[in-house]
């Protein structure tokens, strides 16, 4: 039941919002920028906190939107500690459908330049359309929340989407972000901070200490309100009015609003904005898991208020006694009911028991299958984000339906199993410790729950809480116990499963150097090993390895975003002393490919940057078409080169002239030009050849001591001869044949008599006929 607000504390609340009514035409502070770096262009937003600019980044060579505080934020000591903080936290957040941060300093911010609008800006949204933009904004947030980041202020200006094949949105501006494994100094003292029409009643009265991921499902169902409404659930030019209306009001009902509103999304959004965090999806991800059902046209789990809860909720605020009296009858219904059952069903417990075992046998196959199929998908190497976790959510809902029927450990555990997988640990923790109770001799129980205890700690290792501090010392008591066991159980052999448990061990027993060498031979023995490159960018960060945390956060990043065949290529990112790979390895080979490219992994791990990240992603794409094309579905396979030469037009385009990128550049026009001319699109497909030409003799001008690329130009020039001859231009094809036996023979001079690909330099130089 909510409560209404006092005078005392209306005006406290008034006079801490009051920097959400600071003057719109404020100017900036601007003799602090560094305008040798930036180039300052037109303003393209503002907000409580700062002003955002098109600019241009002298140093890393790009366009981006550069924020910087305004004067009047700028006297305010909070108000810069807050922006700060923005920083800080955004910096550390790598996923797709979130901003990136490029640079940060006290006062200024250099974040990714998003080309599009804010969800709504033209007008009520297409709900098919709304709900998977916000579908994918609660996959950033859940990414977000297991971070240790709580946004704080979703609204519809800081939800950008880019228009394209499929519209794709940013989380922007986590400006309020909140670390809720760290204590926070700035709100202990009640401040309302946020969008009034956008918060959640626990922040609209000022009760920080309820702030959570649900509040930002909260945020993320009024949003979708928005949207869909086109206007905001609550609206008024009185702040306090509006925060009083947030605190104690339901927003109207959205039917109400847009009456062609389809039921089920209607119910989502209701839950989302239940006045009690207890009531709402609890976490983003659940959230994320509704709305995709409901784009696919499956039954959502969000129900509109039971009767039973109603009049519960009735009772509460008229007539204790009625629930009292209630209360005690259910309970003797209750005490009851199993005699009952048991009496009737004695007869039949054997048969039953024995379908059980069959149908926990059958559900547990379906569960390994659901869990091999949604690991295949998130590593297909497709560069796009993939609907991994509805494949999950499938297997969850079919355990889920077994137990309201059946109680049964096994079912628990392969229901924790799955929620590990989705990254929802605290449900995961219920259902493994539920197996636990029902059936404690379960294989694997320890492995896995130890396994979510320290993914908990790793999440809230460093909070200082005192509220939440004993239930992180629960965490990681409980999880050192759980995989001690499990490793007693485990092979001696150093597999993965057995380094992975002993380096989240080493780390629950407080021996850092352990947990992270352990966690780097994982990697050498599984390179896209989500867990440990998580783990490691938590680990290198508490030891101050500042450059290595980010090096991990965004290998995870890609990961996540399914690069992970780019870094299997290379047999993993670094050697086992920490150190880049040798030179040797720098080349690659692929499956259904004559030519070598360069391996982007590597030079990645050698220099770090966008440029180099846009390489690999194009690798990645690379090795997808290859794959697609022996497996014959040729609109893949079209596609995916197209992209990848897109990923490496756009490397070029931060790095020019650089030889790796323009060298796999040729090589992948090759491979469209031969696409194309099997499609019939000659004109197209000599356009394309003479473009990857000129990508080799670009790439030779840049580096002629570059082997490989001589290696490719000779494999072109022979495979133009042999066309040639096809077309009886006996002229043209001695003039290639010829310049390939030069560029043959001029590789061979140039690579090392070591190098591991020197047999192929021969055999293409011993191919050529000699005069």
């Amino acid at each position: 039941m909510t409560r209404e607000i006092s005078k005392a504390a209306a005006k406290r609340l008034l006079e801490a919002a009051a920097p959400l009514l600071e003057d719109s035409k404020a100017s900036i502070e601007t003799g602090f920028l560094d305008f040798e770096r930036f180039e300052i262009g037109e303003e393209l937003g503002r907000g409580g906190m700062g002003v955002v600019y098109e600019a241009f980044d002298r140093e890393l060579e790009r366009k981006i939107a550069l924020k910087v505080l305004s004067r009047t934020a700028g006297f305010s000591e909070a108000a810069r500690e807050r922006f700060v903080r923005e920083a800080r936290a955004a910096a550390r957040l790598v996923h797709p459908h979130i901003a990136v941060i490029y640079d940060a300093t006290p006062e200024c911010i250099a974040m990714q330049r998003i080309d599009g609008k804010t969800i709504g800006e033209d007008g009520p949204v297409d709900a098919r359309r709304a709900a998977a933009l916000i579908r994918d904004a609660a996959l950033a947030m859940h990414y977000a929340h297991s971070e240790g980041i709580v946004h704080r202020d979703l609204k519809p200006q800081n939800l950008m989407v880019e228009e394209g094949e499929r519209p794709h949105i940013y989380v922007m501006d986590f400006g309020l972000a909140k670390e809720f494994t760290v204590a926070i100094s700035l709100s202990q003292s009640g401040s309302v901070i946020g969008t009034p029409a956008f918060m959640a009643p626990e922040q609209a009265g000022g009760r920080n200490t309820e702030v959570g991921p649900r509040t930002d499902v909260y945020g993320l169902g009024a949003c979708l309100w928005a949207a869909l409404a086109g206007r905001a659930p609550f609206e008024g030019d009185d702040l306090i009015g509006v925060l009083r209306r947030v605190a104690e009001s339901n927003p109207p009902a959205l039917e109400s609003v847009v009456p062609s509103v389809p039921r089920d999304l209607a119910l989502i959004v209701g839950k989302c904005m239940e006045k009690e965090a207890v009531r709402r999806y609890p976490s983003a991800l659940a959230l994320a898991s509704d709305l995709d059902r409901w784009l696919r046209g499956e039954a959502i789990q969000a129900r509109p208020p039971s009767v039973i809860y109603k009049l519960v909720r009735f009772a509460s605020r008229r007539q204790g006694a009625i629930v009292t009296a209630i209360g005690s009858a259910l309970l003797v219904f209750l005490v009851a009911l199993p005699f009952f059952i048991n009496a009737r069903g004695e007869r039949r417990l054997a048969d039953r028991g024995r379908v059980i075992a069959e149908q926990t046998l059958a559900l547990s196959n379906r569960v390994i299958e659901a869990l091999g199929n949604a690991r295949a998908v998130q590593t297909a190497g497709s560069g796009r984000e993939r609907g991994h976790f509805p494949i999950l959510q499938e297997a969850i809902d079919e355990c889920e339906e077994f137990l309201a029927v059946n109680q049964v450990g096994h079912v628990w555990f392969f229901l924790g199993r799955l929620l590990r997988e989705q990254g929802r640990f605290d449900e995961a923790l219920v259902a493994l410790d539920t197996a636990d109770e029902l059936q404690p001799d379960i294989d694997q129980l320890h492995r896995e729950r130890g396994l979510v205890l320290a993914s908990l700690y790793r999440i809230s290792v460093v909070d200082t809480n005192p509220e939440l501090t004993a239930r992180v010392e629960d965490w990681r008591a409980r999880g050192a116990m759980d995989l001690r066991r499990a490793l007693s159980a485990l092979s001696p052999r150093a597999t993965v499963e057995r380094v992975q448990v002993e380096g989240q061990l080493a780390w629950l027993e407080g021996n850092l150097e352990l947990a992270i060498a352990r966690h780097r031979e994982v990697i050498e023995m599984e390179a896209t090993s989500l867990e440990s490159h998580l783990s490691l960018s938590r680990l290198y960060l508490l030891t101050e390895n500042v450059e290595q945390a980010m090096r991990h956060s965004v290998i995870a990043g890609d990961l996540y975003l399914g690069y992970g065949p780019a870094y299997v290529a290379g047999g993993g990112v670094l050697s086992s002393a920490g150190e880049p790979m040798a030179p040797e390895r720098e080349l690659l080979k692929l499956d259904g490919l004559d030519e070598l490219i360069i391996d982007f992994n590597l030079l990645l791990a050698l220099e770090p940057g966008e440029a180099r990240s846009r390489g690999l992603r194009a690798q990645t794409h690379l090795r997808t078409a290859l794959r697609a094309k022996a497996n014959r579905i040729p609109d893949d396979v079209r596609e995916e080169f197209e992209i990848a030469i897109d990923e490496l037009d756009a490397s070029l385009r931060l790095d020019p002239g650089h030889a790796a990128a323009l060298l796999n550049r040729a090589v992948t026009r090759v491979q469209l030009a031969r696409l194309r001319a099997a499609a019939g699109e000659s004109s197209a497909s000599a356009r394309t050849y003479e473009a990857a030409l000129a990508d080799y003799d670009e790439c030779i001008l840049a580096d002629p001591t570059l082997a490989v690329a001589r290696f490719d130009r000779a494999l072109f020039f022979r495979t133009r001869a042999q066309y040639a001859r096809i077309a009886m231009e006996a002229g043209r094809a001695a003039e290639d044949l010829e310049r390939a036996k030069l560029d043959a023979n001029s590789a061979l001079e140039l690579i090392a008599d070591d190098h591991p690909f020197r047999a192929a330099f021969e055999e293409l130089a011993a191919s050529l006929p000699h005069d």
